[in-house]
């Protein structure tokens, strides 16, 4: 049976996923300095959590943010993915793999996480890696080409879980126009404002949403970002910000109860 989204578990990988960026001391922590790239395994009870480390300077990693791609063999397939993405996933992925092979024998589970680009590092993991119980990304840029999502919807969409957060603008890198399409489930929250003239509600999450459906959403988050002259769209991206928007979701919203993807 596949998991629900599961809101306490949402504040716990988020809180890990922002724990990637200050590692606590005595933490377990794979690094690779020549690609930047760094994951950090925690325990939760019997279970094992590995949350990769987004980018500690977004707004250099938007200026040099490359769309070009390389060919990502897995599965018998030869997939597109972001070129950038694979190559700070492989410098480590042996001693990942190597590290989740070493768990003792058990009901363990094991859940990826990561914020930013730490959230298309989990995913690219998720695809590599055996008994991932479940992915949740937080503000996470698209990896790869369609084929690419096509075959991670095939394998591992219903339990991947991509929250997004209104105004974000990470979440729409690279964009459509480079061919690149996102995977995995969304829950995307509109700004309250957005919300309140949609009509949403104050719960209002919406389930993965058609491009269409989240246009007026996003053409009023812009316009208030425009009209304010305020960093909103980097503001909404902090992994803080992703943290304070789980704990202020409803206890009854559909997040915490009904929400049940089956495919």
């Amino acid at each position: 049976m596949n998991p629900p989204f599961d809101l306490q578990r949402a504040l716990k990988l988020a809180d890990a996923s922002a724990q990637a960026y200050a590692p606590p001391p005595g933490a377990t922590l794979i690094s690779n300095k020549a690609t930047d790239t760094h994951a950090l395994a925690l325990a939760d009870g019997g279970d094992l959590i590995v949350a990769f480390r987004g980018t500690a300077d977004l707004r250099n990693w938007l200026t040099d943010l490359e769309c070009a791609k390389s060919e990502f063999k897995i599965h018998g397939l030869k997939l597109k993915v972001h070129a950038g993405f694979l190559r700070a996933w492989l410098s480590i992925r042996d001693e990942v793999s190597s590290l989740v092979s070493s768990r003792a024998p058990g009901p363990a589970s094991l859940f990826l996480t990561g914020h930013s680009l730490g959230g298309a590092l989990a995913m690219l993991a998720a695809m590599d890696l055996q008994g991932v119980a479940a992915c949740y990304t937080f503000g996470q840029p698209r990896v790869g080409a369609p084929a690419f999502a096509n075959a991670y919807n095939a394998f591992l969409r219903a339990r991947t879980f991509r929250v997004v957060n209104s105004d974000d603008l990470v979440p729409r890198l690279p964009w459509l126009l480079a061919s690149y399409r996102h995977a995995g489930n969304e829950i995307f929250f509109p700004a309250p404002a957005c919300a309140a003239r949609l009509g949403l509600g104050e719960a209002g999450p919406l389930i993965n949403p058609s491009l269409w459906r989240k246009l007026p959403a996003d053409a009023l988050a812009l316009a208030r970002a425009l009209a304010t002259r305020h960093p909103t769209l980097l503001e909404d991206h902090h992994v803080r910000s992703y943290i304070n928007l789980l704990s202020r979701a409803p206890a009854d919203s559909p997040l915490a109860s009904t929400l049940n993807f089956k495919h």
